[in-house]
């Protein structure tokens, strides 16, 4: 079967798929081929579910009813106290699903999609799992990498913010001219850290589908990139958006659901939906850049 695209050349001669063409072909990516992307959920995201329900949102549902219970702040601390492993559980299996869960079920997917993008039909599980399971260590450097970029980064422009609001009052300048340098500074150094994330946002993919190191990775996303910041932008907030409102439904549903045990499975219901959804989505916006720039 043929993309729902042709093949695209470079964004910069108008011949790349549009926004709402990539968008749409998400949707129909998870119509022709549902019966693999449900395989690379089952095997990669329904463990880690069912884990987590278990050990981190059960427990936590439990504190929470505790505290809801208590009449003073001194009860309440006490609780939050004796409740310290559950936090910590918590906590844990964010990293888990960040570091582990997130790069498995993308590097899963994304071979899925990219071999329909060269084949016409989705890679076997068999395929795909193994190929992202050997880029696991590299994901997770990469991962660490990003975080310290971006780190650096708000600190700089946090850095320079203190500074001029600290040192323009000392050399005379008004109260008023301090405010809008800091918030002038402010933001243009929030654009400069969006522009930045928006140039590193396909260093996972490439790390889970492609060869080579974490800065390779970096690399590879920045010339991905080049020229297309709005075209990633815009294609991330149609995505986004549509995964946040599937968990919303979801999570809509089971406020009202007359047990926490209906919440907390809906939720985990929405997660189950809008997780193979992102990582379809971000596949196809990795392939479409892909498709134009060589390695």
């Amino acid at each position: 079967m043929k993309r729902p695209f042709g093949r695209s050349s470079a964004i910069r001669s108008g011949s790349r798929p549009g926004i709402l063409a990539l968008y749409r072909s998400t949707f129909l990516y998870l119509r022709l081929y549902l019966p693999s992307l449900a395989a690379a959920t089952g095997l990669v995201l329904v463990p880690f579910l069912l884990a987590e329900m278990l050990f981190s949102v059960m427990p936590l549902r439990d504190v929470m009813l505790q505290l809801q219970q208590v009449q003073d702040a001194n009860a309440a601390m006490n609780v939050l106290r004796s409740s310290w492993h559950v936090f910590l559980a918590w906590g844990i299996w964010v990293l888990v699903q960040a570091f582990l869960v997130d790069p498995l079920l993308k590097g899963t997917i994304g071979r899925i999609c990219r071999n329909v993008w060269r084949h016409g039909r989705p890679a076997s599980i068999g395929e795909a799992f193994p190929g992202a399971l050997r880029r696991l260590g590299v994901a997770i450097l990469v991962l660490v990498l990003q975080i310290i970029l971006l780190s650096a980064a708000g600190a700089i422009v946090g850095g320079v913010m203190a500074l001029v609001a600290g040192e323009l009052p000392h050399i005379g300048a008004p109260t008023a001219l301090t405010i809008t340098v800091t918030i002038v500074i402010g933001i243009v150094g929030a654009v400069a850290w969006c522009w930045l994330s928006l140039r590193l946002s396909q260093t996972l993919m490439v790390a889970v589908m492609e060869r080579g190191g974490p800065f390779r990775a970096l690399a590879r996303s920045w010339r991905l990139t080049r020229g297309a910041a709005l075209y990633v932008l815009g294609f991330l907030i149609l995505s986004t958006v549509t995964a946040a409102a599937i968990q919303w439904v979801c999570a809509a549903v089971g406020s009202v659901a007359p047990d926490s045990w209906w919440s907390a499975l809906l939720a985990a219901v929405g997660a189950l939906l809008s997780a193979p959804y992102l990582a379809v989505a971000r596949a196809q916006l990795y392939l479409s850049l892909s498709d134009e720039v060589s390695e």
